[in-house]
């Protein structure tokens, strides 16, 4: 019996030997730490500092490229950002402005450090941070495999999230949204909700002059004229004026070719034919504002390109192939109109 109790004993004292880590075995925040400093001092980074939310460092270290002026996000926000990434052996990047579109709630947000970036880091809306973000808050040690995405585990990250200001603007005396100054005029609100309404009509939102400034970058980089901006924010151009007779109105059906674009060239939508006739034909009051608004511009026989504000498009949604808040590019032939 006796001699049974020293082989167990020394048996449990060899498993515990042989689980001990060596000095040269390190931890995953030990290795998360390593590879960032070696990326900072290869790539020759300055102006970054390490992340100590709650007083203790998450891993992160960060650069905030730009302040926001919007206002304070917490977890139960929904929020709309444009994210940049690549790994830190560059074998996986996604730069596309375009398709990076989300929005979301900030307690959703994924991987865990844009959530921390977003509600510890930039606070307000309007900003823009750049992270190094240790692999164990990105994709961790299973790495992430999906489709042309091909990241290995314990991959780093070099992260840019720009935070969409999309709140109504913000009066520069008070420094508070523009809406929460004219209702505070206000000792019912309700009562005199009309009055609020006419006088919100005097300001745009951050998120209408955003997607302007989009456009019309996006008109420089593509060598655009000719557009005309409606009070709407809608930009169009009639490309061949129209014959027909018959004024467009949102009780129309319309036959149309036509072609969609996302602003980085993709296309997400088309229906056009070889033989004069119309590809489909569309109910106006089933369209989206922009689209709808620039039918009632031409006439049966006309062409019109058509730069819609995410707005008049689908606003913060997702649509199939088209991101959140995505402005969009329509060229379209209208063949004929029934009223």
């Amino acid at each position: 019996m006796k001699r049974s109790v020293y082989f167990i004993i020394g048996f449990i004292a060899l498993g515990l030997l042989s689980c001990r880590k060596s000095s040269d075995n390190l931890t995953i925040k030990q290795f998360d730490a390593n590879n960032i400093q070696q990326y900072i001092s290869t790539n020759g980074l300055t102006g970054f500092s390490r992340d100590t939310t709650g007083g203790d460092t998450t891993g992160i270290w960060y650069k905030v490229i730009t302040q926001g002026n919007g206002s304070v996000v917490n977890y139960q926000d929904i929020v709309s950002y444009i994210y940049t990434y690549h790994t830190f052996d560059n074998s996986y990047a996604t730069t596309d402005t375009i398709v990076n579109h989300t929005n979301t709630y900030v307690g959703h947000i994924t991987p865990l450090a844009v959530q921390i970036a977003i509600k510890n880091l930039l606070k307000k809306k309007g900003g823009v941070v750049r992270m190094l973000v240790p692999s164990r808050l990105a994709f961790g040690i299973n790495g992430y495999f999906s489709g042309a995405i091909a990241i290995n585990g314990n991959q780093c990250l070099d992260y840019t999230v720009s935070l969409v200001n999309n709140d109504l603007y913000i009066n520069p005396t008070t420094n508070k949204p523009v809406l929460d100054t004219l209702i505070a005029r206000y000792t019912d609100p309700g009562t005199n909700a009309h009055v609020v309404d006419t006088l919100l009509k005097k300001y745009k939102t951050n998120q209408e002059v955003y997607d302007d400034i989009s456009i019309q970058k996006y008109m420089a980089a593509n060598g655009l004229s000719g557009y005309t901006r409606s009070q709407s924010g809608l930009w169009y151009k009639i490309s061949q004026a129209g014959t027909g007779t018959d004024r467009i109105t949102i009780a129309s059906t319309v036959g149309v070719d036509y072609t969609g674009y996302l602003f980085n060239g993709t296309i997400f939508d088309q229906q056009n034919t070889t033989d004069g006739t119309a590809a489909v034909s569309l109910g106006l009051y089933d369209l989206v504002p922009g689209f709808a608004e620039g039918l009632m511009k031409t006439t049966a026989g006309g062409k019109i390109s058509l730069l819609i504000p995410s707005a008049l498009a689908y606003g913060n949604n997702v649509s199939g192939a088209i991101p959140a808040f995505s402005c969009l590019r329509f060229e379209i032939n209208v063949i004929n109109v029934t009223n």
